[in-house]
């Protein structure tokens, strides 16, 4: 998978064949697999290379897409949580005029929203003038996996653009950054987030509190602040064991 993976970050391939093979993994590696998010400054880099490095060479002119589409697509994952194959397939209607964003229906049958910012949503509207509903293009084929695969090839340049990376960068973590940043926030609750997401508060508590520091430098002070100046023991000096 990993030969065939550079194969396509070269372009000497459309897609990667084995990515449809699903690797075998024991039920515990699969409870212990952290989930890493991007940092903010890691974002930050991203955005700066998306307009200042992204297709600026003089071979990137076949390039359909450039540093600003790559920039909005990383902007509609983080602000959104959604995976690749469905940013790809981004309707507008997914986007109210209230600025809430339709990210998935539950199994009832009841639709869950988030709410992005107005800077984002006029980009949103303003590439469905000019691509069509679809703001990221339509595509002749109907396999997700090979119109996954381009925008994957294209976050790959860009990270090699703007690295090295202390973790591999995966366009799934942008999903867990969307997490991480609602989980720093002191007035969203674990319930709130595993809303969002689609999964259990178990899972969420298991694989995204635990990475985020912010969270427990919070609920650190909160504990200070709670029990100090509460009554305690008078305190005498510890002597030594047992003879």
């Amino acid at each position: 998978k990993s030969f065939f993976e550079f194969a396509v970050s070269n372009e000497w391939l459309d897609r990667n064949p084995a990515r449809l093979v699903k690797e075998k993994h024991s039920r515990n590696e699969a409870q212990s697999k952290e989930r890493i998010p991007f940092s903010d400054e890691e974002l930050a880099r991203m955005f700066e290379a998306c307009e200042t490095k992204y297709a600026r060479t003089e071979d990137d002119y076949r390039y359909r897409w450039g540093g600003q589409d790559l920039a909005d697509f990383i902007a509609v994952s983080v602000y959104t949580g959604l995976r690749i194959s469905d940013v790809c397939a981004f309707h507008i209607d997914r986007l109210l005029e209230s600025g809430e964003c339709h990210i998935r229906t539950t199994k009832n049958g009841k639709k869950v929203y988030t709410w992005i910012p107005s800077w984002l949503q006029q980009r949103i509207r303003a590439r469905a003038k000019i691509h069509g509903p679809f703001v990221f293009g339509t595509h002749t084929t109907t396999d997700i996996c090979v119109i996954t695969d381009v925008w994957r090839r294209k976050l790959l340049r860009l990270w090699k653009l703007c690295g090295p990376w202390p973790e591999r960068p995966s366009p799934h973590r942008f999903r867990h950054t969307f997490a991480r940043i609602l989980l720093q926030k002191t007035n969203v609750t674990v319930r709130d987030v595993a809303e969002l997401l689609g999964n259990t508060e178990e899972i969420v508590r298991k694989h995204y509190a635990a990475w985020v520091p912010e969270r427990q430098a919070r609920l650190t002070k909160i504990l200070k602040a709670a029990f100090e100046g509460k009554p305690k023991p008078k305190l005498v000096a510890i002597h030594g064991g047992r003879g």
